[in-house]
């Protein structure tokens, strides 16, 4: 959920919003939960480039039988998007995560993905006859990379591709 703070024919806007995650393993006890507050401010370059610094507060826990952890974060980040025209769409962002206590998974993560949008076209009878609708459907194809840098251990950085596909 997000949500802006700002006229909307200016060029600079808060931005705030707030995410959860929540995986349930049953009968067994086991869950495994977080959640994601996070403000900054976006500024829109022309029409077509909108880049936005997020601060972005991180807490999850983990619940196995009688054990229990918990984890928070605070990631500072910066994310762009670039549409030249209608169908297509550039996005990415850099974020980097710092924990509280154990420092080996501190990491930096980026990623950028290009979109393109083709509209669906059929029909749709409301009653009255048949009406037109095209609904947008995005492909996504993009790349994600992940270093920890004070990991001790080899591979300190993966790559993982992106592809969605994205019906509205």
């Amino acid at each position: 959920m997000e949500f802006t703070l700002g006229r909307p024919w200016g060029r600079t806007a808060l931005i705030t919003g707030y995410g959860v995650r929540d995986i349930l393993f049953r009968p067994a006890i086991r869950e495994f939960y977080t959640t994601s507050a996070y403000a900054g401010m976006q500024h829109k370059f022309g029409s077509n480039l909108l880049v936005a610094g997020l601060a972005e507060y991180l807490r999850s826990w983990r619940v196995q039988n009688n054990f229990w952890a918990i984890a928070q974060a605070i990631r500072p980040g910066v994310r762009f998007n670039y549409q030249p025209n209608s169908r297509w769409q550039a996005e990415g962002s850099f974020f980097l995560s710092r924990g509280q206590g154990l420092h080996s998974y501190d990491n930096v993560q980026n990623e950028i993905t290009i979109s393109y949008v083709k509209g669906l076209r059929g029909a749709l009878n409301d009653g009255t006859g048949n009406t037109a609708v095209s609904y947008p459907l995005r492909f996504s194809i993009g790349l994600q990379q992940q270093t920890f840098y004070n990991f001790p251990g080899q591979g300190r950085s993966t790559f993982l591709p992106i592809i969605r596909l994205t019906l509205f």
